[in-house]
């Protein structure tokens, strides 16, 4: 898969063309990639996916909840699909400010287009100011077909990133990932904490989430991958009640028999499934007690496979 660029716009091809923000690239994303892939074998052409970084909604301040997926996991996903191109235009209040046309132009001038392939919800230009009717008129006017895709439920629901960003807060991971088709994985680089948890006999990695949505605050058994091994944990979200009132939310995790110095490295966690609400101990004696009985539960209801992750999309 070839990233474009400024300086590669291939004009010589013929493309079936998707656009979205894709976040998470859920069964309903999936669903779309299927075609586009289908659609560009019919038509001997190139694929190729528009795609914007950051989030519109993060730019706006319009209450973003955090990703789904980092930039890099997108990429990764879309090359293992064996798409031909990936278009990432970055968003800024500068391009959120052109004019559906403008938009819808700037693509028709790069690339030629035989097909493009959108979700029913699609909105483009200004203010999200046009939907699917007027891509139809821009479609008759600029010769391409157009494929809408109408949204696909599961289990009587509608397939959404706002969904699974509310199953992800909500602790509720068997139902995200069902929605995903895979398991949700976060991306986070290890910082430097207060040495607290060492000192308490139970060493954690503090975590920078990096804008990905978290769940609400509690104890939570994790699959940690790091340095091409994955390992047990217990992961911890929330205002640590018992040592500060401090209210910054704290996120960081213990990994079971693990003694290396990962500071500065980025590490990969899955959620297995949630232990306990967040708690106000009396004592840091009781805030021990608690812990060494979080990692005993996690460690006889728990196992993770070498293969656990990462994970990607296999159509």
């Amino acid at each position: 898969m070839k990233i474009i660029s400024k300086k590669f716009l291939p004009h010589k091809y013929k493309f079936v063309v998707t656009i979205g923000i894709f976040d998470g690239l859920h069964k309903g994303h999936q669903f779309i990639l299927k075609e586009l892939i289908k659609k560009t074998i019919k038509f001997n052409a190139r694929s190729l996916v528009i795609t914007f970084w950051p989030h519109p909604k993060k730019i706006l301040n319009k209450k973003f909840t955090g990703y789904i997926m980092n930039l890099d996991q997108k990429q990764r996903i879309f090359s293992s699909l064996g798409l031909d191109y990936l278009w990432i235009l970055k968003t800024n209040l500068n391009f959120l400010n052109i004019s559906g046309f403008n938009f819808i132009k700037k693509i028709i001038h790069n690339f030629s287009i035989c097909e493009m392939i959108v979700g029913e919800d699609f909105r483009f230009g200004h203010r999200t100011q046009w939907g699917i009717k007027k891509l139809e008129m821009f479609a008759r006017l600029f010769k391409f077909n157009l494929n809408v895709i109408k949204k696909i439920s599961f289990r009587g629901r509608i397939i959404s990133s706002s969904l699974i960003r509310k199953y992800i807060r909500e602790a509720k991971f068997k139902e995200a990932n069902k929605f995903l088709g895979r398991n949700y994985i976060l991306e986070a680089r290890v910082i430097r904490g207060t040495g607290l948890g060492r000192q308490l006999g139970f060493p954690t990695a503090n975590l920078d989430s990096k804008d990905f949505v978290i769940p609400k605050r509690g104890v939570y058994a994790v699959g940690v991958y790091v340095d091409r091994e994955v390992h047990l944990g217990a992961a911890y979200i929330g205002f640590r009640p018992t040592v500060t009132v401090n209210r910054k939310v704290s996120f960081e995790v213990h990994i079971f028999n693990f003694k290396k110095n990962i500071l500065g490295k980025m590490i990969m966690i899955i959620f297995l499934g949630k232990i306990r609400m967040e708690k106000n101990f009396l004592s840091l004696d009781n805030l021990k007690n608690a812990i060494q009985k979080d990692i005993d539960f996690v460690t006889s209801r728990y196992s993770i496979p070498q293969n656990k992750i990462p994970q990607l999309i296999v159509f």
